[in-house]
């Protein structure tokens, strides 16, 4: 046996048989501490399931330096990893369009399967969102877009009783001055009423009502101007609100800002 033979048994141990068997029995019997020697009789020993492999097993663990080589030399076969194998199908398919980016293709036919997303068009409410309608509408420097939809808009139902109420209203504030001359004679009652002592409790509460009917004229005819809006009857709307102005000096700028807000919108809706 030459050095040849054993670095070609190491390579390959599955050459090991009966003959190479008796001659690396007679290297370990003379080499006891050639660790090669003694692993390759161990694995010929197991390869050709001698009797005397375990016996010979218990020797080598004195002699052998890493018994993970021997592990591994003995076992190793049961542990060793599959390389993996490219699928036919996928080979086949790289084969035939080769030029083809798969991730590309995967990513198309996800965007494929996904159902578009349609943009909703978020109108501003005109009623409430006034100040901010302006706002876009000075950024933008255009008319209205949506005022041909506007145009025909329906009439709520109650739209003859609304004109109505306003129609006696302003009629009422007609005879406001009639019962302005009337002062005098009531200034004369006044002061009979200051001898007997009872001005005082009436004052209160007529002045308590006055400011709560005020009050609740105010939001209710404001509650009008914005359904007149909805109803795209501007002009109605801004002759409630310049009523309103007059009548609540203290809220003239909030007013102001809804009157330059519905003449703007009258202006856009003849213009179309």
């Amino acid at each position: 046996m030459t050095s040849a033979h054993l670095q070609q048994w190491i390579q390959h141990p599955e050459m090991l048989d009966r003959e190479t068997l008796y001659e690396l029995r007679t290297l370990v019997t003379r080499y006891p501490y050639f660790q090669s020697v003694r692993l390759l009789y161990l694995k010929n020993l197991y390869l050709m399931h001698d009797i005397s492999f375990g016996t010979e097993l218990r020797k080598a663990v004195l002699y052998v330096a890493d018994r993970r080589v021997l592990f591994y030399l003995i076992e190793g076969d049961r542990y060793a990893l599959k390389s993996q194998k490219p699928s036919l199908s996928s080979s086949k398919v790289m084969e035939d369009e080769p030029s083809v980016d798969r991730t590309l293709s995967l990513i198309d036919a996800f965007l494929a399967t996904v159902p578009e997303e349609h943009s909703q068009n978020m109108e501003l409410d005109y009623a409430m969102d006034y100040t901010a309608y302006l706002m876009q509408e000075e950024a933008a420097g255009q008319p209205d877009v949506h005022a041909d939809d506007r145009a025909e808009a329906p009439k709520l139902r109650g739209h003859e009783l609304i004109d109505g109420f306003l129609q006696k209203r302003d009629s009422a504030d007609m005879r406001l001055p009639e019962v302005a001359e009337g002062e005098p004679a009531r200034e004369s009652e006044d002061m009979l009423e200051e001898e007997t002592g009872e001005k005082g409790e009436e004052e209160e509460k007529t002045s308590g009502t006055a400011s709560n009917e005020e009050l609740d004229d105010s939001c209710f005819t404001e509650t009008l101007a914005k359904i007149y809006i909805k109803q795209h009857r501007y002009d109605k709307a801004l002759e409630i609100i310049k009523k309103l102005s007059l009548n609540y000096p203290k809220k003239n700028a909030y007013f102001a800002d809804q009157i330059r807000f519905l003449e703007k919108l009258i202006i856009n809706a003849k213009s179309k």
